[in-house]
């Protein structure tokens, strides 16, 4: 099997979210962050023919991408990477010290309000973020408005990027970390929702769905936020 374009795409934006990996059988990819306040699924063009369970995914890239024109062999412990006459036996790593993905579609129980992000906007608050050392994404809804600001919430005096996107009827103050929003470069539908813990609490999550690709990421807020 050869690693296409996209595939490889994918998973490099994937090492930013964990270091840990395992590709189920098929052709979706999940990954969860450490403090499981992040996960994403893309589905890939290329097809796994079993599960393989990565420590070190750079590590692993590292080695798909060493030579040009390179196949993949999978066996039962080992992967199999060839190019020309040289090759490199990359083992699996032992499931039970990976941290995987929940292998399910996540859903939403209520969503509040959906809007749209260019590729040039999502460039803009990575940018933005490091030029100002502002290190809180909100989307906030009051009086109707929407408003996407980057900014330090803790002082009320930090520089700040302000980036109106939409009306809404519902009030809300959710907050992610800059530092967590690690998305594909590209175009996104943003969705800011409601989903029920098991525990009876509702928690606030957006989603971002990739307008080119099938890529997915789900974000849980900011403790301090209002949903």
């Amino acid at each position: 099997m050869k690693l296409s374009t996209n595939t490889v795409a994918v998973l490099k934006n994937f090492c930013n979210v964990n270091a840990n990996l395992v590709i189920e059988p098929g052709k979706v990819i999940r990954t969860i962050g450490p403090s499981r306040n992040i996960f994403a699924a893309a589905t890939v063009e290329d097809e796994f023919p079993r599960q393989v369970a990565i420590y070190d995914l750079n590590s692993f890239l590292e080695t798909v991408t060493l030579f040009d024109n390179v196949d993949l062999d999978f066996a039962e412990k080992y992967m199999v990477v060839k190019s020309g006459g040289a090759m490199i036996k990359y083992f699996y790593s032992d499931p039970s010290i990976v941290q995987a993905a929940p292998n399910k579609e996540i859903t939403l129980d209520e969503e509040l309000f959906t809007f749209d992000l260019t590729s040039a906007d999502v460039s803009a608050i990575t940018k933005v973020s490091a030029i100002l050392s502002a290190p809180t994404l909100s989307l906030t809804s009051s009086g109707g408005k929407v408003v996407l600001t980057v900014s330090d919430r803790k002082n009320d005096t930090s520089h700040s990027y302000l980036k109106d996107i939409g009306e809404c009827k519902t009030d809300f103050d959710v907050r992610l970390r800059v530092d967590e929003w690690k998305i594909l470069p590209g175009d996104y539908t943003g969705t800011v929702a409601r989903k029920n813990g098991k525990d009876g609490s509702v928690n606030g999550v957006v989603r971002w769905v990739n307008k080119t690709i099938p890529l997915t990421y789900f974000m849980t807020v900011d403790t301090n936020s209002k949903v």
